[in-house]
């Protein structure tokens, strides 16, 4: 008998699923993509009908969104069995809920990352870059749902402190120029982190490129003057400043506006739209769970296509 498949999703940088190697594709509807996605992101835990009805169908009646629900389900089981017939068999489902546990074995990368990460008998800087090795982008990248927010804004934060870490043990073996490429990639996906640049430019000094390390600076407080109005802290700047001088005194004097900036602009672009947008629908997801606290009566006046009938 031939092994049985396996499934394997991978949801860092967007959303990839295989059996067997084979990519599903195909979905049919939007609607059972979002749903698979979301059950496989919570994979494990049982959701009542009522829920996923009132989250994925908010505008219609609970009989019409139950009609719905069945129909998805049968879609994504659809074209799973497509791949292997026994990766049909995907979700647990009791009497008032229904879970995503599927019958063979599935790989999915998020787990992987926290799995990598616990095992505290493998050796530290082995497993920081293997964890890292798997992070390709944002959990879901490009899906545009409240249910993503919580855990992309989770496996980001662990992903970032991840990099700190291997910073912070590159720059203590003087393996300077692997640390500063670690400081730029954290920089793409918060270019505010001040603690980081202070990094690099303590990195590019050490190097002897002092030039490198204003530079960094500048593009610091640009950013921070462009975006918030305001200023790097005092010892930032203090820092600068004593690398300036250090630079002046070698005899060779820096042009600030000579230097390509350390950290491209698009980057910060790409970064700051995706936390406003992470911003924005937050906020509109806070304001539509105030609306529900308002009352029934409220409830009961809102248009049916009204964001703030979201589940709760």
């Amino acid at each position: 008998m031939p092994p049985k498949p396996k499934i394997s999703v991978a949801f860092f940088g967007g959303a990839r699923i295989s059996v067997g190697g084979r990519e599903l594709k195909h979905f049919h509807t939007a609607r059972a993509q979002k749903l698979l996605y979301f059950l496989i992101l919570n994979r494990g835990r049982f959701f009542r009908r009522e829920y996923l009805v009132e989250l994925f169908w908010p505008d219609r009646d609970l009989t019409q969104g139950q009609g719905s629900l069945r129909t998805e389900l049968w879609r994504i089981r659809t074209i799973f069995g497509s791949a292997h017939e026994d990766a049909k068999a995907i979700f647990a489902e009791t009497g008032s809920g229904l879970s995503f546990v599927p019958a063979l074995e599935c790989l999915v990368d998020f787990e992987q990352f926290d799995v990598i990460l616990s095992n505290e008998t493998a050796d530290k800087f082995e497993r920081l870059q293997k964890a890292t090795s798997l992070y390709s982008g944002d959990l879901l990248e490009g899906i545009d749902a409240d249910w993503c927010i919580y855990h992309r804004e989770l496996y980001r934060t662990r992903y970032l402190s991840v990099l700190e870490e291997m910073i912070d043990i590159n720059a203590a073996e003087k393996r300077y120029r692997e640390a500063i490429e670690l400081g730029i990639r954290f920089l793409i996906y918060d270019p505010f982190a001040e603690h980081i640049h202070v990094k690099l430019m303590e990195c590019y000094t050490a190097t002897g490129n002092r030039a490198a390390a204003v530079r960094q600076y500048d593009t610091y407080r640009r950013t921070l003057a462009t975006t918030f109005n305001i200023s790097p802290m005092p010892e930032t700047t203090a820092l600068a400043e004593r690398i300036a001088k250090q630079q002046t005194r070698t005899g060779k004097p820096f042009n600030r506006t000579s230097f390509r900036v350390a950290l491209d602009q698009e980057m910060i672009s790409r970064a700051l739209s995706a936390m406003r947008q992470d911003i924005a629908r937050a906020t509109s997801h806070f304001e539509a769970r105030l609306a529900q606290l308002a009352g029934p009566s409220q409830e009961k006046n809102r248009a049916p296509n009204d964001p703030s009938r979201l589940s709760k």
